[in-house]
């Protein structure tokens, strides 16, 4: 996640027009027709918002040089998203020939990382210059969230006492669950997905900021926008049990009922050496 920070950080630098630089993307895929990550994705767009551009680089950081076969697999991943107008590839030490030829062919552009020296007088981030501000929005959950499993079961308060102690997540009578290992995991997992949701809701946008406001320096860390109230009813895929008593009872479904709200965090980095 280190090298991926640091490569979205890059194209920010290298593309200070950006509409958006994103780390872990999800990006249609024609050929298996899903969603599927994309280390750092950069949208950019005309002055009158008539043409755009969407890039997307995936991020390796090997010990060694990227091979032939290495490469291609991300090209062929890169190829199956038919958004992307620029398909790139970052690697953290080189690329072997062979594996060059095979970006070449499939028109993926290559890029290397480096070790950056200590600036010069004529290093854009040198001492003096202006603050490089890196800001984080995110939609957070605000307060407690309510979550009540099963709705529908005669032995609701067998099931509480049980989920209280955070028991451990089967996935059949009696085999761990690979995914989740107890019942907070489970929540973890179910909370992430709605903020997620909620976010490409309309009442879920992220707020813009006031007009008043024309520099991030300006905009203060903290809460923005209103509370979203969250109702929802989700149902739990197949196969996720818990043990009462000498009986698994599959968890089926999950009332959720809180509050979401954007918050916003800043740093202001002066320092590079």
């Amino acid at each position: 996640m280190d090298v991926q920070l640091v490569v979205g950080l890059c194209c920010l630098r290298d593309s200070p027009e950006a509409v958006s630089v994103v780390i872990g993307d999800d990006v249609y895929d024609s050929a298996s027709e899903t969603e599927r990550d994309v280390d750092v994705t950069v949208k950019t767009s005309s002055r009158d918002g008539a043409a755009w551009a969407f890039a997307g680089y995936e991020v390796k950081d090997e010990k060694g040089a990227l091979h032939v076969d290495d490469v291609e697999q991300l090209c062929v991943k890169l190829n199956d998203m038919p958004l992307l107008t620029k398909r790139a590839i970052v690697s953290s030490r080189d690329y072997s020939e062979s594996a060059r030829k095979k970006a070449a062919a499939h028109a993926v552009e290559l890029y290397v990382l480096h070790d950056w020296q200590c600036p010069t007088a004529l290093d854009p981030f040198a001492p003096g210059m202006r603050p490089v501000i890196f800001e984080n929005t995110e939609l957070r959950w605000v307060g407690g969230v309510y979550c009540q499993f099963n709705t529908h079961t005669t032995e609701r308060s067998d099931l509480v006492s049980a989920l209280r102690t955070n028991v451990d997540i089967l996935a059949d009578a009696g085999s761990k669950h690979p995914i989740y290992p107890n019942v907070h995991a489970l929540l973890d997992a179910i909370q992430w997905d709605l903020r997620q949701k909620y976010a490409q809701r309309p009442e879920g946008q992220m707020p813009q900021p006031e007009p008043s406001i024309k520099s991030p320096l300006e905009q203060p860390d903290g809460p923005f926008g209103g509370p979203i109230p969250v109702y929802a009813d989700v149902a739990i895929e197949a196969g996720v049990y818990i043990r009462l008593g000498s009986r698994a009872i599959g968890l089926t479904d999950v009332k959720v009922s809180g509050t979401l709200q954007w918050h916003r965090t800043r740093i202001a980095n002066t320092s590079v050496c």
